[in-house]
C-alpha cells in the first residue's frame, strides 16, 4: 500500500497540470471515496454483526450498540490518499 501511495503522489502534478484540479477531483474523489465508504459500511460491518451470531465469537450476546462498526480499518490507505491528493490540489 505504501508503494501505491508513493505512486499516486508521483502521477499526480502531471494528472493536476494536464486536467485541472475541478477535472481532477471530479474523477478522482469518486474512484476512491466510493469504495471507501462501501468498504466502511460494509465489508467492515460484517465481522461484527456476524459474530453476534457465533457461540464463540468475542461479540456474541453483546448489545449492537457496543460493537466497533464503521471502522475505517484496513482502507487507512484510502483516506491517507485522498488527503494528500487534496492537499496537492489546494
Amino acid at each position: 500500500m505504501n508503494i501505491l501511495i508513493l505512486i499516486s503522489g508521483y502521477l499526480l502534478p502531471n494528472s493536476v497540470h494536464k486536467r485541472g484540479v475541478r477535472c481532477l477531483a471530479k474523477h478522482r474523489l469518486p474512484r476512491l471515496g466510493i469504495p471507501l465508504i462501501i468498504a466502511i459500511l460494509i465489508l467492515n460491518n460484517i465481522t461484527p454483526l456476524a459474530g453476534l451470531a457465533i457461540p464463540n465469537s468475542t461479540v456474541f450476546a453483546q448489545e449492537i450498540n457496543t460493537l466497533p462498526l464503521n471502522r475505517i480499518g484496513p482502507q487507512w490507505f484510502l483516506v491517507i490518499l485522498i488527503l494528500l491528493n487534496a492537499m496537492y490540489c489546494c
